[in-house]
């Protein structure tokens, strides 16, 4: 198997990077720059890709000639330029798409998507399948993420290239390192908020049992469609404050908003307004699907993923 992962340099796509290789799997790593614990890598290969820069993705896949394709390379954080942010996200995405199409070593299009497609709403229930409309409003990220599964699922493509579209929560775990992430400001606040006095329902998948079942995806020559890739738990804020001794403090939604707003207009934070609501309302996804597909039990609950993160990121002291 030779795989081609573009955004190789990502937390998600460094972590499938080193997983894959020790499996003895040939990877092709593509991003802007390249990680320094790579370069020990056997089975390993990395090629610089913007993945805007259509014509680079085309050279690339036809040099490489992978046989599956995992697309990673995207913008998980708002940018104040929008123009730039699409460009990476919808045409960068479809660009890779594109070049996997045209080249017939391609058999597997994995397109990472997101479960913030379906969107924080008042009206969210429990365990949302796959065929739930995508409602993502006003959060960008969510947004572009639907434009390119509809793309995707809209472009003719070849019969013997399967698409697989997974829509993730957020993945956390042992080589979890972002600066500035959503498990670093949690934990360094001294508080907690509940926003509008809802305590807010949270997924969080570990990073082992992305690798596993991402490899029993790739070895999957019928899979094709869409699957959320998610545990079977969920947690809340006022679980997760529970284990870190924090106080919770209930604040207004429209206040956090106009906060955001403001410090987002000053470009004074990276914290868009939209996230004020995906800080009020849950999106608890069900794993139903992929689950039942390989009767795949999960190594730890979302809280357990939570706690484990943090107490290896202590004791590493990158908190």
């Amino acid at each position: 198997m030779k795989i081609l992962i573009t955004g190789s340099s990502g937390y998600v796509g460094n972590f499938l990077v080193e997983h894959f290789t020790s499996l003895g799997q040939d990877v092709v790593g593509c991003d802007v720059h390249m990680m320094e614990r790579q370069k020990v890598l056997s089975h390993f290969i990395f090629r610089l890709l913007d993945v805007t820069d259509s014509e680079a993705c085309h050279r690339i896949v036809q040099e490489e000639k992978p046989d599956r394709v995992i697309h990673l390379a995207y913008l998980m954080n708002p940018q104040h330029d929008a123009e730039f942010e699409r460009s990476v996200d919808v045409d960068g995405s479809m660009n890779v798409f594109i070049a996997a199409n045209a080249c017939e070593s391609v058999k597997q299009f994995l397109q990472y998507s997101s479960t913030s497609t379906y969107g924080a709403n008042t009206f969210n229930e429990l365990w949302i399948e796959e065929t739930t409309p995508l409602r993502p409003n006003d959060y960008v990220y969510g947004k572009h993420k639907k434009t390119v599964e509809e793309a995707c699922a809209e472009m003719p493509k070849r019969e013997d290239m399967k698409l697989v579209i997974v829509r993730m929560c957020t993945a956390v775990g042992p080589t979890y390192y972002k600066p500035g992430s959503v498990i670093s400001t949690f934990t360094k606040a001294p508080i907690a908020l509940a926003v509008d006095g809802v305590d807010m329902k949270v997924q969080w998948i570990y990073e082992d049992d992305v690798k596993a079942l991402l490899y029993l995806i790739l070895k999957d020559m019928e899979i094709e469609g869409t699957y959320n890739l998610v545990p079977d738990s969920f947690t809340s804020i006022a679980e997760m404050a529970h284990t870190q001794k924090k106080p919770i403090i209930y604040v207004p939604g429209f206040l956090l908003r106009a906060i955001f707003w403001v410090l987002w207009t000053l470009r004074l934070s990276n914290t868009a307004p939209p996230m004020a609501r995906l800080m009020t309302y849950g999106i608890v996804a069900s794993p139903k699907k992929l689950q039942e597909r390989y009767s795949y039990v999960f190594s730890k609950t979302s809280l357990q993923a939570f706690v484990d993160t943090v107490d290896l990121r202590r004791k590493n002291g990158t908190l």
